[in-house]
């Protein structure tokens, strides 16, 4: 294909070209024995699977902060005057439902460390799918292909689970515990 390049210098926060933009043309060397999928084709794969592995580990971000808001919560809870016994649940049940994300996303570590097998993660296919890609002339294979449907069929109620626990039942926890009478805490505007 054709591809264009320019070289830049950023030098105390500012750019400035130094060449370019040129533009040339990448030639294959050689045909391959057997026949692969078209250049659209593997380029189409590998920016699926790339956006694919990027939002699974947008969603591992988003799990530990999730994790450490629960904290602050808990903390919240242990500092109130009154009582809310019907949070500390909540959390539990919060904690179970990311705990069961995680691990259909990245798989179950404490398991696979003593050597089980548990059902196979998003990540496991996506390496799969990544792996037989990364050096391949050739494209996908059907298992390749296979691999990337199955993680996408597999993230897609995790991720909705996901946000559904940090966009609505996280703040609706925290509302209830400040309603309660809860203290000021962490990423809390000031109330002076």
């Amino acid at each position: 294909g054709t591809y264009k390049a320019e070289l830049i210098l950023t030098e105390a926060g500012e750019q400035r070209r130094l060449a370019g933009p040129v533009s040339f043309k990448v030639n294959q060397l050689r045909e391959g024995s057997l026949e692969g999928a078209s250049l659209a084709e593997m380029e189409a794969f590998n920016n699926e699977l790339s956006e694919l592995y990027g939002q699974s580990q947008a969603a591992r971000y988003a799990i530990k902060a999730a994790r450490k808001e629960l904290s602050e919560l808990q903390t919240m809870m242990s500092r109130m005057q009154t009582s809310a016994p019907e949070a500390g649940p909540k959390i539990a049940a919060i904690k179970a439902a990311l705990f069961d994300i995680e691990e259909t996303v990245f798989g179950n570590s404490m398991q696979e460390g003593i050597g089980g097998y548990g059902p196979t993660s998003v990540t496991t296919w996506l390496g799969h799918a990544m792996r037989g890609v990364s050096n391949s002339s050739y494209g996908p294979t059907a298992s390749h292909r296979q691999s990337v449907d199955y993680a996408r069929d597999a993230f897609g109620p995790a991720m909705d689970r996901l946000n559904i626990v940090i966009g609505s039942e996280i703040p609706a926890l925290k509302a209830e515990l400040q309603e309660a009478g809860a203290p000021w805490t962490v990423g809390d505007p000031l109330g002076l």
